[in-house]
């Protein structure tokens, strides 16, 4: 059951939204496990290559890709909100 929810939670760690060629290359570095997503890589062989070791690591990888990927959503919003918006100002009189 322990191997289990640990294999879950390397599954979610690693399929979060928010992942960009910096995390995955984090996760190269620290591991020496080549796990960046292509047609052709499963999740057993990141298994097989004891990634599970490294679930803390690739947990806090994941968390901030995430946290990152929110951040930049919230700016957008922002930006089309304020986009269209037009303010107008007055010649302020010095004294």
């Amino acid at each position: 059951v322990h191997d289990y929810k640990n294999t879950v939670e390397l599954a979610i760690a690693l399929t979060r939204k928010g992942y960009t060629k910096i995390h995955w290359d984090e996760i190269l570095k620290k591991t020496n496990i080549n796990c960046h997503p292509s047609e052709t890589l499963t999740f057993k062989e990141i298994l097989d290559q004891n990634m599970l070791k490294y679930l803390d690591f690739c947990s806090e990888i994941g968390e901030r890709a995430f946290r990152e990927f929110q951040i930049g959503e919230n700016l957008e919003n922002i930006e089309k909100k304020w986009k269209d918006i037009i303010f107008s100002t007055l010649q302020h009189k010095t004294t």
